[in-house]
């Protein structure tokens, strides 16, 4: 991949990269702030190093505003540097925002499910496979591609060490939108490499086993039915303002015609339904209401505009979303899978 040009940037432009990390979840005073060395710039809060181009003088630097301004009481010798690494592959990927942020969504934030705060990237034969689940939710994805042999295993992309989404590896990947194409190297320790035009990350990876996903997936919907997806988005956007409790499900309803969704607040009162058009590949007869958490629903249903199929068994199964289908069965490798909660 090509060298970012520093010439022409001025002091401040690589700050919205490295204030992802400074300063985030330790109590070292060193880690809150930045070091250039040898026309590079460096911070990090011991899980992730993020590594930028710069003009700016050996030295360390902390964020005031807008800009890098020196420091004068810390030692750069003090600063922890990037790792030495083995390279064993490398490989390109391209980031999708629609897909990959659903997997963030459905990742875990608690802390105490350590290996569920993370993001799967499982590098197969074909292509690579991402998965994100906690527990409730579960989204799955593959990128069909041409990967090194070597490249092949499960690397489980890391929280960050606030344990939230917003601090997970890939976050930091897709806030460089000018660059979606992210060039990846496995090495031969614990730790992953991701390098766009403007930044390079070298991250630890998540150290533990990942759940067997597969066995979480459905072998087969025997009701399978399409929406519009905006158009469902939409409707759950129109149901948000009238549940204040996340813990209460929506209605769903399965009809010949529409899918009846409707909640309720009866510490407020109030109640709404709203019926999104569908059509039905096929239809499971005397289907009992499900019930599923709103904000689940909004990020299970987080993909392009266009068909979007619902897969479903009875009321206490789990419920698929996905917008691929191959004849009338759902893809298994690109799908969200939520679980229902108990009505009422």
């Amino acid at each position: 991949m090509a060298t970012a040009t520093v010439a022409t940037r001025q002091n401040g432009w690589d700050i919205k990269y490295h204030k992802q990390v400074i300063g985030k979840g330790t109590t070292l005073p060193i880690l809150m702030y930045a070091m250039a060395k040898d026309g590079r710039l460096t911070s990090t809060n011991l899980d992730a190093w993020i590594t930028t181009d710069t003009d700016l003088a050996d030295g360390l630097y902390q964020i005031v505003g807008k800009q890098w301004l020196p420091v004068k009481w810390a030692e750069v010798d003090e600063f922890p540097p990037v790792p030495t690494l083995k390279k064993v592959a490398t490989f390109d990927i391209t980031l999708d925002p629609v897909a990959h942020k659903r997997a963030l969504a459905c990742a875990s934030t608690d802390k105490t499910r350590y290996v569920l705060t993370g993001v799967l990237m499982e590098v197969v034969e074909d292509g690579i496979v991402w998965v994100a689940t906690d527990g409730r939710r579960l989204t799955v994805f593959k990128q069909e591609q041409k990967v090194p042999a070597k490249a092949i295993g499960k690397y489980i992309l890391p929280h960050g060490s606030t344990g939230k989404p917003n601090g997970n590896l890939l976050n930091l990947l897709l806030k460089d939108k000018k660059h979606p194409v992210v060039r990846v190297t496995v090495t031969g320790e614990a730790m992953i490499v991701f390098d766009t035009l403007d930044q390079t990350i070298t991250a630890k990876l998540v150290d533990g086993t990942y759940p067997n996903y597969k066995r979480v997936i459905p072998n087969d919907n025997p009701g399978l039915l399409r929406v519009d997806c905006g158009t469902m988005q939409a409707a759950l956007k129109e149901l948000k303002p009238f549940i204040s409790d996340d813990s209460r499900a929506v209605k769903i309803t399965i009809m010949a015609k529409h899918v009846r969704m409707y909640v309720t607040d009866p510490d407020r009162g109030i109640e709404h339904t709203v019926d999104v058009p569908c059509d039905h590949l096929r239809r499971v007869k005397d289907m009992q209401p499900l019930g599923l958490a709103l904000p689940y629903l909004l990020d299970s249903t987080a993909y392009p505009d266009g068909p979007l199929y619902l897969g479903y068994n009875d009321n206490l199964s789990p419920m698929c979303f996905g917008n691929k289908v191959d004849g009338e069965q759902m893809v298994m490798t690109d799908l969200t899978v939520q679980m229902s909660m108990r009505l009422d």
